[in-house]
């Protein structure tokens, strides 16, 4: 998640089709944080300054371990990935990084990107924008159906 919320926060900055200064030095802020975790890990100096989305630097620090070629090395089982198509937190470019890395690591899985879908795997039209997460919606039948079929292949496989 670390590493690519730099590019998700660019996202968000610009929904209103303008980066402000103040946004712009909140973005170069977050990256050289970033940058220093990756390269200090948890020094002290980066302990004193405030936390990223509240969240604690220890969080992060095990983060960048969770990459998905870690994750792949550790799990063998089948895997079923689902992404939507107007998802701005997993974005295109890193759905092929898992395909990319699963591949390599010989996981069998399937994946299946959704025209439509949000990152909540829920229908929405237009350009995705946190607000909609607050709509009352349900995930999309089709998702549903899938996962479904996967575990029902999984469990003859058996």
């Amino acid at each position: 998640v670390l590493t690519i919320l730099p590019e998700q926060m660019n996202y968000l900055a610009a929904l209103d089709g303008e980066i402000s200064d103040s946004e712009t030095r909140n973005l170069d802020w977050l990256k050289q944080r970033i940058q220093l975790l990756k390269s200090q890990g948890l020094s002290d100096s980066l302990l004193k300054t405030p936390k990223i989305l509240g969240l604690p630097w220890a969080y992060w620090h095990q983060d960048l371990k969770s990459i998905p070629n870690h994750a792949a090395q550790r799990v063998k089982k089948p895997y079923l990935l689902l992404f939507g198509a107007r998802d701005y937190q997993v974005n295109q470019r890193q759905v092929k990084e898992w395909r990319r890395v699963k591949k390599l690591h010989k996981t069998p899985f399937e994946y299946f990107i959704l025209e439509g879908l949000n990152h909540q795997l829920m229908p929405g039209i237009g350009r995705p924008k946190p607000k909609e997460y607050e709509n009352p919606n349900h995930v999309a039948k089709e998702v549903i159906d899938l996962m479904s079929e996967f575990i029902n292949k999984q469990l003859d496989s058996e």
